[in-house]
């Protein structure tokens, strides 16, 4: 019962926002043009302020483990493979096709791990998602941007420069990396108090914002012709993933707290950045925010039963 407290505690606020956008939507306080300059506003300024406010404050104590790293590495370059070659096969809509691609390849983890884990093992817990955090991010927003850029192309795909340049211009990357160096290098003790607040004061508008958006992006009218692929999309992130990489994680040795951060990691909603990239890109906005939207109110029923199931086991 703690643990599905939590996880709804965890959950429930994402919901709450984006359902504020969503009536904000409704009641004619957005139109269209007005969530498109939401979108890159997020995606260009207050997301990177997050990410790099993330990274700085917690990896002061920041750790090496090359096992784990490896071993979440592997698994999203193995899923993102699997996507790219299955989807355009097997999807007539080659922008939803992309989509799926990047749903099955990033979730929220950036905003599940830290509350779940911290509730499941405290410190040990947080010191594992701070050190997760920076490799998952830039591999995650790698592989979107170059499938994105690659798939907004028309079918007429993108040159290796272009794509090299895509991804080196993208905002968030360039977050990571820098937020990376600053916190593990220790040139975080230069930065002046006035400059932290202020970036704290600023990290903190990104998620609501970003939330807000999702929210006001969504088209439920629209569902009724996605609904069969939103479905599905969501057994395949919240359901068959999971099932398929967390026994592999522990046929290799994980546990704990190790084991647990694997689980949200592969189990986790939709991850919100790619709908932000979907309007910013122009590729399937609507459906991209519906999968987010559908995902995180499954993920509720779908984390406490994976957690359960875990802790029955005596894995973590």
């Amino acid at each position: 019962m703690e643990i599905l407290l939590f996880s709804l505690r965890a959950v429930a606020p994402v919901v709450l926002i984006g359902s504020l956008g969503f009536g904000m939507r409704l009641g004619g306080l957005f139109d269209e043009d007005f969530v498109g300059q939401l979108s890159k506003v997020c995606f260009n300024v207050f997301f990177p302020i997050m990410l790099f406010n993330n990274l700085y404050l917690g990896l002061e104590d920041f750790s090496f483990n090359f096992r784990l790293k490896a071993f979440s590495v592997l698994a999203i370059l193995f899923i993102g493979g699997v996507s790219w070659v299955l989807f355009p096969r097997i999807m007539k809509d080659r922008q939803i096709a992309c989509i799926n691609i990047c749903h099955a390849i990033r979730t929220n983890f950036m905003i599940y791990a830290f509350p779940i884990i911290y509730s499941m093992f405290s410190d040990q817990g947080t010191a594992l998602a701070a050190m997760m955090l920076p490799i998952a991010v830039i591999v995650f927003n790698v592989m979107i941007v170059i499938t994105m850029s690659w798939f907004s192309q028309d079918g007429k795909g993108s040159s290796p420069r272009r794509l090299f340049f895509e991804v080196a211009k993208t905002p968030v990357i360039l977050a990571v990396l820098i937020g990376t160096i600053f916190a593990s290098t220790g040139l975080g003790v230069i930065v002046p108090e006035v400059v932290r607040v202020a970036l704290s004061s600023s990290a903190s508008i990104g998620q609501p914002m970003a939330l807000i958006f999702l929210g006001a992006q969504i088209n439920w009218a629209s569902l009724r012709g996605n609904l069969s692929d939103v479905v599905s999309m969501s057994i395949l992130r919240l359901v068959i993933i999971p099932a398929i990489f967390v026994p592999l994680a522990v046929l290799f040795g994980f546990r704990g707290a190790e084991l647990g951060a694997l689980f949200i990691l592969f189990a986790g909603p939709g991850g919100v950045n790619t709908a932000i990239q979907a309007r910013a890109y122009n590729i399937a906005p609507a459906y991209s925010a519906q999968v987010v939207a559908a995902t995180t109110v499954m993920s509720v029923v779908t984390l406490f039963i994976g957690i359960s199931i875990l802790r029955w086991a005596a894995l973590i």
